[in-house]
């Protein structure tokens, strides 16, 4: 009975003499390098900003969004979302946040990604009189279906004219 009391004491006892033991060495690491900074938060990813003397924000195109020199606490980007333009191909939506180094200036560089989205345009088809026949929304650079033009006489004519699309676009047929 005594033996199965002295081992619960021991593995209570002995783990916590082990943490204090490893918290009592790095505390004595961090009053040694009192000119490192520690590891901080970066918009919730742990990043070592210890070589750092700053955190810029960029966008994708390089622009400086936001620059900070106080690393003592999480850095974080609270400003509105970043945005990129649209092209006549795609939207973009904000993704993340890519990290890096750089040696040169001593800083953490935050640089916005985005994630494309292939843009829709409207296409439609009238008669001569104006009647609409059909309307779709095709994604860029795709062309429109002809499946509801069987019907019609001219439909050679219609496929020698038809494009990709890059942009809303009306036809007569």
């Amino acid at each position: 009975m005594k033996s199965k009391i002295i081992k619960k004491i021991a593995f209570t006892i002995i783990p916590l003499l082990l943490l204090v033991g490893c918290s009592a060495n790095i505390n004595e690491k961090n009053s040694e390098n009192k000119n490192e900074q520690p590891a901080s938060m970066l918009n919730n990813k742990v990043l070592p900003l210890a070589k750092s003397n700053k955190v810029r924000f960029i966008n994708y195109n390089g622009e400086t969004l936001k620059e900070t020199k106080d690393l003592t606490k999480d850095v974080r980007f609270n400003e509105e979302e970043p945005t990129r333009e649209s092209t006549s191909k795609y939207d973009f939506k904000f993704k993340n946040w890519s990290y890096s180094y750089n040696k040169e200036t001593n800083e953490t560089i935050a640089k916005a990604n985005f994630t494309p989205i292939r843009k829709s345009y409207k296409v439609e088809f009238y008669l001569e009189d104006g009647t609409l026949v059909n309307s779709q929304e095709v994604e860029y650079g795709k062309l429109p279906s002809l499946d509801f033009a069987t019907s019609i006489k001219n439909i050679e004519d219609l496929n020698n004219v038809i494009s990709p699309v890059t942009k809303d676009i009306k036809y007569k047929i």
